[in-house]
């Protein structure tokens, strides 16, 4: 059989790097801290090579601030649906209000 003509295999399953890498990275900046996390931590924690991981972000910083903007846009999706349930205005702003200052006992 000629090398050439090998099939490579194929992934059953597309793997979504990005996704990955910011699930791992939200769990090794909780555990560790931004400080003490390094990219080989969530480059491990993501299963992902050190090569994948810079492919996608640049630093740690990036990958920091890319994580945190997930976060705060799925809780204000959260927030926003909440808020969708009420008809009065008055209501609308007063739980969105309620609900932002119960994320953030929550989640300080």
């Amino acid at each position: 059989m000629n090398i050439l003509s090998r099939n490579k295999k194929k992934s059953l399953t597309p793997v979504n790097y990005r996704q990955t890498i910011l699930d791992a990275s939200l769990k090794v900046f909780a555990k560790k801290g931004f400080q003490n996390a390094t990219m080989i931590d969530v480059a491990r924690a993501a299963k992902v090579g050190i090569g994948t991981l810079y492919n996608y972000f640049k630093n740690k910083d990036e990958l920091f601030i890319n994580c945190a903007d997930r976060t705060i846009k799925t809780e204000l999706d959260k927030i926003r649906k909440i808020c969708e349930k009420q008809v009065c205005p008055m209501d609308k702003m007063t739980t969105y209000f309620l609900q932002h200052d119960l994320l953030l006992k929550e989640k300080p």
